[in-house]
């Protein structure tokens, strides 16, 4: 509404006029008449009742300790060979 307003009105009067409650816009309208509807509704009431059926608890199996043994290591460090990069060819040179 103050949007609406500021093109015809100065900003004090704007202002005022959009939260004074006297000059509501279409939208304040339209909400009060939504709070009149929900007030006429009357709250639903069940007349049915709901029988609950509670289960027996799940019985777990007990945990047990998990193995945690890993494989021998077969090599080492040692053996493991790794080649050198050699530098690349320079230009003009033939590989």
């Amino acid at each position: 509404m103050l949007w609406d307003s500021l093109h015809e009105k100065p900003l004090i009067t704007a202002l005022s006029e959009t939260f004074d409650g006297a000059h509501p816009c279409s939208l304040c309208d339209s909400i009060a008449e939504g709070r009149e509807e929900e007030g006429e509704k009357k709250p639903f009431l069940s007349e049915s009742k709901t029988l609950a059926v509670l289960s027996v608890a799940a019985r777990l199996p007990a945990l047990s300790a998990m193995d945690l043994s890993y494989p021998d290591m077969t090599c080492s460090a040692g053996v493991l060979a790794l080649s050198q990069a050699s530098p690349p060819p320079q230009p003009g040179q033939t590989a």
